[in-house]
């Protein structure tokens, strides 16, 4: 039997110019009946590609991803009370991540004056082609005299990544794109820090199956600053939403339940290959 995964394509093709997206489309609808069973890393990205290059949806398995949670065991937040309440990003620096969006709901949650020591923190590769975006958003700090209270930071390490989660008290990756997995986000939560996130993609299912943040209207920056209001008001719910966050993603998320996951999949579609070969 043949598989093939399904963890992100659509933004590659829909890059494509025509004639040649049409043409790839073309081909991949053909040779896709080559394939006995697809694996989604999401319900929302298997049901998109169903639609997308007319597939059965009963030839798609959902596999959620799985976290090496390995260093996520020990890991404890910076509970300092002299370390100010700090928002996290953790994604390339490129329109479809919405950093411009996060900066700009920053920038109303700082002219309202409820937190006057409020930080932000991003992380993230920046590549020549987004120079320019990049420079726009830098700008607008600028503009807005946040050069101190706006941290934008390179590329992170693994050591780096799991200090960034602990000086952070929420997390969010506020992507105009429809994204289809949102790995950040789950290691967000397995640090047991909650999230806001856009509804929309595959966000809704992960936020829905962890029960470990806040969602917003997808591209409004208005109504991402209101949701991270919400937590920033309240220590407590955010406490509450980390620790469901974190379990959640113990129990549905880890590289152990992916791979178990993945193998009863391939169970069931050898046993149903088998059983048409018997009929």
């Amino acid at each position: 039997p043949i598989t093939c995964g399904l963890h992100g394509e659509d933004i590659f093709l829909e890059g494509l110019p025509q004639p040649y997206q049409n043409e790839a489309l073309a081909i991949i609808r053909e040779r896709a009946a080559d394939v006995d069973r697809f694996l989604a890393i999401s319900a929302y990205y298997g049901d998109m590609f169903s639609k997308w290059v007319w597939l059965d949806p009963s030839k798609i398995d959902v596999v959620y991803p799985g976290v090496a949670l390995d260093d996520y065991r020990t890991l404890t937040p910076d509970s300092s009370d002299s370390r100010p309440l700090t928002i996290g990003f953790l994604a390339r620096f490129v329109p479809e991540k919405g950093l411009h969006l996060l900066v700009n709901a920053f920038i109303r949650l700082c002219r309202s004056g409820e937190f006057p020591n409020l930080r932000l923190i991003a992380g993230g590769y920046v590549s020549r082609a987004y120079k320019t975006y990049v420079d726009g958003i830098r700008r607008t700090i600028r503009e807005n005299r946040l050069e101190e209270r706006i941290k934008l930071l390179g590329t992170l390490e693994r050591a780096d990544k799991l200090n960034f989660f602990r000086q952070i008290d929420i997390f969010s990756v506020p992507a105009p794109y429809r994204e289809p997995k949102g790995i950040s986000i789950l290691e967000a939560l397995a640090s047991g820090v909650p999230v806001v996130q856009p509804d929309h993609g595959a966000y809704p299912e992960w936020v829905n199956a962890t029960q470990g943040g806040l969602l917003h209207r997808p591209h409004d920056s208005a109504d991402l600053a209101e949701k991270l209001a919400t937590l920033l008001r309240d220590a407590d719910l955010r406490k509450r939403l980390g620790q469901q966050g974190r379990q959640g993603v113990f129990e549905k998320f880890s590289s152990e339940r992916m791979a178990q996951s993945t193998l009863e999949a391939m169970r069931r579609l050898i046993k149903s290959v088998n059983h048409e070969n018997l009929a």
